[in-house]
């Protein structure tokens, strides 16, 4: 269905643009009625100006022919329902188990689960603000970890609506900033103010001894939940100030971002840093693409730096996107898409990226004040939170590739 009849060339006016290019390839597809918009990529980047200015700026003739690909275009996000918490949204991790259900670490030292705006279950998790939740499964069931600025992390498991404390994982010396888990899900890492980076089992089989004998204990008290402590896997040292982001490469390799402008990957088993990639400026927040080596940074200038780790000279920027006025505070990949992400920032803005494009795919003014937080529950639903208390849940059409 959208496929063009024919192979032969189109011949089309250079002034056209993408929505003049759209209206052109709605009518060849014979889609009338249900026409939609559509973006066109020339040479793998994002067409933004009209073909006759691409054709100035790349030295080419108007009688040239331009091999183009269409796809479809993100139309206006539609706004789900929201959840209002008593304070400062400061991170959130969709639980994949699930669908629907988000949880959300607040500067109340609360952690929650939301499904359709509405909170399913809750539990006081720290006497300071949570600043990094990631879900996982733990046994068989949904489970969260989460880490606060009182330097500990713990993981809920999530039974019957309720959030039951099962582990503490304590070993790092400042707030906990970043949390990751495994894609084998028996490992996850924490990033923290003490310039490190932990790495902590989760494994069933580490745990289920410790479990029963804290079930079987006779100094618990009655119908109190058996909690143990956490196996430390490693410690990885190098950093020169705070952690700001981790995240899992594959391969046993762990990627790592910093107040001290470095990007990092570490081999967990040997803890050897491989891999070395420097910014400008301080990494405030990280995001890797495992499928293509890639990886996100945010800086406190708004800017968002697109990085390669197999590149040996890690001291260039592959890319830099540059839309948001303030502080761009996160920043998370598209489920499943090497080439679109989200990012937050203090401008009260969220924005839809292509990498083949250095112009925001799409703008949303969606908080009232500082984003803290992005992420995604699958491809086509996405969510953010921040300091108006807000956790917004915005849904976009699929953009699959048509041709």
């Amino acid at each position: 269905a959208f496929h063009l009849p024919s192979e032969a060339p189109v011949f089309v006016p250079a002034h056209l643009g993408r929505q003049g290019l759209s209206k052109v390839l709605n009518l060849l597809l014979g889609r009338g009625d249900s026409a939609r918009p559509f973006d066109f990529l020339v040479n793998d980047q994002l067409l933004r100006t009209t073909l006759g200015n691409y054709l100035k700026v790349n030295e080419l003739t108007e009688e040239s022919i331009l091999t183009v690909e269409y796809i479809f275009a993100i139309g206006t996000p539609s706004v789900l329902p929201e959840s209002k918490h008593p304070d400062w949204v400061s991170a959130l991790s969709a639980i994949q188990e699930v669908s629907g259900l988000v949880a959300t670490g607040c500067y109340d030292g609360v952690v929650r689960v939301v499904k359709g705006g509405v909170v399913a279950a809750e539990a006081l998790a720290h006497s300071r603000p949570i600043h990094a939740v990631a879900a996982c499964t733990w046994m068989g069931v949904p489970a969260v970890i989460t880490g606060s600025a009182d330097q500990s992390i713990k993981l809920w498991a999530l039974q019957d609506r309720k959030l039951q404390h099962l582990v503490s994982f304590e070993s790092q010396r400042g707030s906990i900033t970043a949390l990751a888990v495994s894609p084998s899900n028996d490992q996850f890492c924490s990033g923290s103010r003490d310039k490190t980076v932990a790495v902590w089992s989760i494994s069933k089989e580490d745990y289920e001894g410790k479990l029963a004998e804290a079930a079987a204990s006779k100094k618990r008290k009655l119908n109190d939940p058996a909690t143990v402590d956490g196996d430390l896997v490693v410690k990885l040292e190098g950093h020169s100030d705070s952690v700001s982001g981790v995240q899992y490469m594959g391969g046993g390799r762990i990627m790592s971002g910093s107040w001290d402008h470095s990007i990092r990957v570490w081999d967990v088993s040997s803890t050897v840093n491989t891999t070395t990639m420097i910014a400008p400026s301080a990494v405030q927040s990280l995001a890797a693409c495992p499928s293509a080596a890639l990886a996100l940074t945010t800086h406190d200038d708004g800017t968002v730096r697109l990085w390669d780790s197999r590149v040996a000279d890690g001291l260039v920027t592959k890319q830099m996107f540059q839309s948001h006025k303030g502080w761009a505070s996160s920043v998370a990949w598209q489920p499943g898409s090497d080439v679109f992400f989200l990012t937050g920032a203090y401008d009260y803005s969220i924005k839809l990226w292509d990498i083949r494009s250095g112009v925001p795919v799409r703008s949303m003014d969606a908080h009232t004040d500082k984003v803290l937080c992005v992420g995604w529950s699958d491809a086509t639903t996405l969510h953010s939170g921040g300091a108006d208390n807000v956790l917004r849940t915005h849904s976009i059409g699929s953009r699959t590739d048509t041709k």
